[in-house]
């Protein structure tokens, strides 16, 4: 989308429609009151009312025939194949729109083939958003893979629950291709710095706390100060310090894992695209917090997913998917849309398929 309103999907064969939407009034307005109450409302949610809010989504983003132009290009993949559905709102001026959780779009029921589902979770359809490369020329996919795990628990946050993760990650060490070391120090600005310089991760996973300032529209980390407390840096800052250790990761995850009735406020959703800017490639982040148990499923299914040679984007939606349908009707559905992926280059493999076991 561009700033007046221009809604432009385009093919790699160059191929595309265009139509227009407007940038602000009523249906903007409304998605971010909604978004606000996803944020804030911490139990009680139902996918019938998670449902209005992807259709309004998708109703603000996709005018008619722009709609039917992607269909049709999924309609038109072989059997198998998927198609990349990457979001870019490029500039200051669309910065209120691309805070908003576009993992929730939901096409109604309707002509087409891809309807009456969210595009989170679709079988074909890659959901994922792109930001210009600013970090120089793609790095290609190496057969072993380094992670780095950063667990940040300051002492005046609430407690972050990363044992099950943890776990899961220990699980997957065994493979040939994964190499994990999990940060033992007090995640400080200096710690950090001096644990990338020794890993030099091609990932670094980081557990801990994120937050969004609606009215500067900054987000936020919450790292280790000396004296124990929350040390607040921003994405342009977290990017800085491993720029500072010389090996910056091509990779970030961020999750906030925390207890079953956690509010849902903690968001990454600021600093994701703030660590893409600033050079970082791909970043995996969580809008809200989830269940240790839902992190650690998510993150089994989304490693297992880049040892097949599978890109992050198709990795997260097999994560996605997954969540989704681990979901009883008495959990929070807000969970089939917590995981977004912000992608430089057009495709974000990291593994070479021989690097992989599964």
């Amino acid at each position: 989308m561009s700033t007046d309103g221009t809604v432009t999907a385009r093919r790699d064969d160059e191929t595309s429609k265009r139509g227009t939407r407007r940038v602000d009034g009523v249906d903007s307005e409304l998605a971010r009151v909604f978004a606000r109450w996803l944020a804030r409302r911490t139990d009680g949610w139902t996918r019938d009312e998670i449902r209005p809010f992807g259709a309004l989504l998708h109703r603000m983003l996709f005018p008619r025939e722009v709609w039917s132009f992607i269909d049709s290009t999924v309609a038109g993949v072989p059997d198998g194949g998927l198609v990349r559905l990457q979001l870019s709102f490029p500039g200051a001026a669309l910065s209120h729109l691309a805070a908003l959780p576009w993992e929730y779009l939901y096409v109604p029921p309707g002509p087409g083939l891809v309807q009456n589902t969210f595009l989170a979770t679709h079988e074909r359809v890659l959901l994922s958003r792109h930001i210009p490369a600013v970090g120089g020329p793609m790095v290609p996919p190496e057969p072993t893979f380094r992670v780095l795990v950063v667990v940040a628990q300051p002492n005046d946050q609430v407690d972050v629950i990363p044992e099950p993760v943890l776990a899961a990650l220990g699980k997957l060490g065994d493979h040939s291709w994964l190499r994990v070391t999990v940060m033992t120090d007090e995640a400080t600005p200096a710690a950090l710095v001096r644990e990338v310089e020794q890993v030099r991760p091609h990932l670094i996973h980081f557990i801990g706390h994120g937050f969004y300032d609606e009215r500067d529209e900054v987000g936020t980390v919450a790292l280790v100060d000396v004296d124990g407390s929350s040390k607040m840096v921003t994405g342009d800052e977290l990017a800085g310090l491993w720029q500072r250790a010389g090996v910056p990761p091509r990779m970030v995850l961020l999750e906030s894992c925390q207890g079953a009735t956690a509010e849902a406020r903690g968001t990454f959703s600021g600093t994701a695209p703030q660590l893409v800017l600033s050079g970082t490639r791909l970043v995996v982040a969580m809008q809200y917090a989830v269940t240790p148990e839902m992190a650690a499923a998510f993150s089994t299914e989304f490693y297992a997913a880049l040892a097949a040679g599978l890109p992050v984007d198709a990795a997260v939606q097999r994560g996605r998917r997954l969540v989704a349908s681990a979901l009883t009707t008495e959990q929070d559905p807000r969970m089939l849309g917590v995981p977004l992926v912000y992608l430089q280059n057009d495709f974000g493999a990291v593994l070479t398929t021989s690097g992989g076991d599964a």
